[in-house]
């Protein structure tokens, strides 16, 4: 029974959801309900006033009197809430009249969707469902206009709930399905991938019981997909990741971590043939990802800005050589337990960092003296190279290599509060530090001693 009192038999309520939440909700809306009809008062008042004149009492009372028992009659329903007499303080909404006597609300659809879609974006998901429930014209307004959803509240059969609401909510673009313990199942992910092809964000983390089945889904429902996080799906394959790359070829941001089986050469291969707007990438303990890999998505996706390698232990200075020749935008890059790393690679990235700084200050002065302004750009830190390195448990690695990349590159800091260059475990980078550490004391020099766009910045 919905809350008109008529039964709506396509709907399928979802077990989760408590009274108490339901009642919960019902009361945040009668109180923004009350809210509304307090600023439309306030507008009728004044908008009187200005086309009556101060003189006309008598009518502007009268219009006063019908607002007052509204508003009257709205106050009754939020105090006397704790009831819980929905019908009753429909009722009374009812009876007390707009301003020419006719009724406000004559049913719970006759809400006007544009004020029903403002309160459910300020309510949270688990109700935003309830309210889909109330009735036909309420769930017809929450499909059309409903494109983010989270159902990571939901702990237990979550895989119902989506096949109940998948082929509802036909306009979401944002799906969070994260799960503490695995509840989804292949035939969720296919009721998405059937009526949700609109969908540009999607996570499925920690989905364990997932199968190649939910790749092939998406790829063939799903291929507007910009952002995708699989993370600990251990049973998705290679063959099925690289098949979703062929179709989803707007993908620029890719969760991997922990897909031990998907996460391999071959699909990595197939991710930069197939997914050059690419920008951050996940790969942590992925186990068999080796150079082969690494360097097809350097050579493939040239926008990378963040990558993550960590506990990939077959990676050696070839992978870091070709990020840092080949992916100039890369902001953060994660080598923890990479093992094989040595001094190669950190003067590879010093290196790739110091052509940056001198192509930002040719930039900048070539702006300068030129005054076409297109230097400002650089100025205002555009490209300042690596902002994040991992290198912990590298312990091939020497405190020179290391410190040539912390001065090469502005953004790595190692001093308290901006900890950027994670060096825990390697005992022997201790001596290692960003520039903010050693400008100490009262006579540090004013001006930097390496010229950077920076440096021209009024103090």
């Amino acid at each position: 029974m919905n809350g008109s009192g008529t039964s709506d038999p396509t709907w399928v309520p979802p077990t989760q959801i408590s009274k108490q939440g339901f009642l919960a909700a019902l009361d945040f809306f009668f109180r923004l309900l009350l809210s509304f009809f307090f600023f439309s008062f306030y507008f009728s008042v004044f908008s009187f006033i200005d086309t009556v004149g101060l003189n006309n009492f008598p009518i502007l009372d009268e219009r006063l009197k019908r607002w007052g028992e509204t508003v009257t009659v709205l106050v009754e329903m939020v105090q006397g809430f704790a009831t819980r007499d929905l019908n009753l303080c429909l009722q009374k909404l009812m009876v007390a009249g707009d301003m020419n006597g006719g009724g406000i609300l004559k049913d719970w659809k006759d809400l006007p969707m544009e004020l029903l879609l403002r309160i459910l974006t300020l309510v949270d998901d688990q109700t935003v469902i309830v309210a889909s429930g109330v009735c036909t014209g309420w769930r017809e307004a929450v499909s059309l206009g409903l494109t983010q959803l989270c159902l990571s509240w939901c702990k237990e059969n979550m895989n119902n709930l989506v096949l109940s609401i998948a082929p509802k909510f036909t306009k979401l673009q944002t799906l969070f399905l994260r799960q503490n313990k695995p509840q989804l199942e292949d035939e969720a992910v296919e009721a998405i991938a059937k009526h949700c092809h609109d969908l540009r964000d999607l996570d499925l983390s920690k989905s364990f019981k997932l199968t190649d089945r939910s790749l092939y889904a998406l790829a063939h429902g799903c291929n507007h997909l910009t952002k995708l996080n699989i993370s600990g799906c251990s049973d998705f394959s290679d063959n099925a990741l690289a098949y979703l790359t062929s179709t989803c070829r707007d993908l620029k941001s890719l969760n991997l971590c922990g897909c031990v089986r998907a996460a391999t050469d071959k699909a990595l291969q197939a991710v930069g043939r197939n997914c050059n707007q690419l920008q951050y990438l996940n790969l942590g303990w992925c186990e068999k990802v080796s150079d082969v890999g690494v360097m097809s998505l350097a050579y493939g996706c040239p926008d990378l800005r963040a990558l993550d390698l960590c506990g990939c232990i077959l990676i050696t200075d070839k992978s870091v050589i070709a990020l840092a020749d080949r992916c100039h935008g890369l902001r953060s890059l994660g080598l923890y337990y990479c093992q094989n790393i040595t001094d190669r690679a950190m003067y590879s990235l010093a290196s790739s960092g110091r052509r940056e700084q001198q192509a930002r200050q040719d930039l900048l002065f070539a702006s300068v003296f030129n005054g076409n302004g297109n230097g400002s750009k650089y100025g205002k830190g555009k490209n300042e190279g690596l902002r994040n390195l991992n290198i912990s448990q590298c312990t091939a690695l020497t405190p020179p290599a290391v410190q040539a990349v912390c001065d090469s590159f502005p953004g790595l800091h190692t001093c308290p509060g901006r900890h950027s260059l994670i060096i825990s475990g390697c005992l022997s980078l201790t001596s290692v530090h960003c520039a903010c550490c050693r400008q100490v004391g009262p006579f540090s020099p004013r001006w930097p001693t390496t010229i950077t766009p920076e440096s021209f910045s009024v103090q």
